[in-house]
């Protein structure tokens, strides 16, 4: 194959992505500033806590929740079989915060997975006009909850999402996280997850989830998408196959998440979503990983023999800058890691493939 033809290999895959990618930049959307002025309505909010082994982040993430602007709230947490401190430290916190309600998880049922048995249950205990669901390891600004609910208020909206700012402190976080962000806003113009009536183009983030409670009851709820294992983005079709409206939104920093510490735990927690994520074949997931590490990995190799291949590099940090910075991340970091990081999300997919159809995706000790 002469260079000539690798170039156009190259760019068929690359300038759609630098497209997106800018597109997504400019478009958002994001969470909208409240209006100046006036009262914003407060309707009774239920802020959904699904929590196993969450000692590191339980009192930080209620001391966060309980620190919001929002007054007309209730918590509640359930503790979903923990085996660490996390039962004794919601104890101690309840007692301190009576409002505060604990829901103790017995063994989920056959068929369940962990996070949508506890969101269901977790349901069934709320009394609020609205459900936000938050992961315990999520922190939110004052004023996200106000503004998610002002959302949903003026929209036709029935789930609304938000993808969080992430956190990364070490190496491995950095090689592995970014790269959620980086393929959702390269390859989906996220506006259409809204605009489109298609069920095939969704996009969630279970880490932050809106909803009406009688839009979460008629769409089904978790119940259900009780045995997918990546169940936001699959409720996010469920409920566009049934003509509801879903947005997913881009964080400014409003709602921030540390999801993984450290490169085996980030590998291992990409890994129970990343193929069963894209819902399709086996050998067209392992097409799509051979087109990204072609196109995205490739050229920074073939520089060396022509430096023709400067055009497709230059287009690539582009793509990485746009996407880093409409996630809140360090643009100079993620295109200086860029290798690594390709070379990681070939690896996290394999992986990811193997243990989805061995039938071993385990997280915190539990079988999905």
């Amino acid at each position: 194959m002469t260079f000539m033809a690798l170039h156009i290999f190259f760019l068929t895959f690359i300038l759609p992505v630098v497209v997106i990618s800018l597109y997504n930049f400019l478009k958002g959307p994001y969470l909208e500033e409240l209006p100046p002025g006036g009262d914003i309505p407060e309707p009774e909010v239920s802020i959904l806590v699904p929590a196993r082994d969450e000692e590191n982040n339980i009192t930080r993430c209620l001391d966060n929740i309980f620190g919001l602007e929002y007054r007309n709230k209730e918590v509640i947490v359930y503790d979903d079989e923990s085996s660490d401190l996390t039962p004794e430290l919601l104890e101690k916190y309840a007692r301190r915060r009576p409002e505060l309600k604990v829901i103790r998880g017995g063994a989920k049922p056959e068929g369940w997975t962990g996070k949508s048995w506890a969101c269901h249950k977790l349901h069934q205990a709320a009394a609020g006009e609205i459900f936000v669901f938050v992961d315990a390891d999520v922190l939110l600004y004052p004023l996200s909850v106000s503004r998610a609910v002002n959302f949903l208020a003026k929209s036709d909206v029935s789930l609304l999402s938000c993808f969080p700012s992430q956190q990364m402190r070490t190496l491995g976080e950095w090689l592995v996280v970014p790269l959620m962000n980086w393929i959702l806003l390269s390859l989906l113009p996220l506006r259409q997850v809204y605009e489109s009536g298609l069920p095939s183009v969704a996009a969630a983030n279970g880490q932050f989830m809106v909803f009406k409670r009688h839009d979460y009851t008629s769409g089904g709820g978790h119940q259900a998408v009780k045995n997918r294992p990546v169940e936001d983005v699959a409720m996010a079709s469920l409920f566009k196959s049934k003509g509801m409206r879903v947005m997913t939104l881009l964080s400014r920093k409003e709602i921030s998440c540390r999801m993984y510490h450290g490169l085996r735990q980030s590998v291992q927690g990409f890994s129970k979503n990343f193929f069963p994520g894209f819902n399709m074949p086996a050998c067209l997931f392992l097409c799509f990983l051979a087109v990204l590490f072609a196109g995205f990995f490739m050229p920074l190799i073939l520089v060396f023999l022509s430096a023709s291949f400067l055009l497709e590099i230059f287009l690539i940090g582009i793509s990485r800058f746009f996407v880093s910075l409409s996630s809140g991340q360090n643009a100079l970091v993620n295109i200086a890691l860029h290798p690594g990081q390709m070379i990681c999300l070939v690896f996290t997919g394999i992986r990811s493939l193997y243990v989805t159809l061995s039938g071993n995706i385990r997280w915190k000790g539990r079988r999905l």
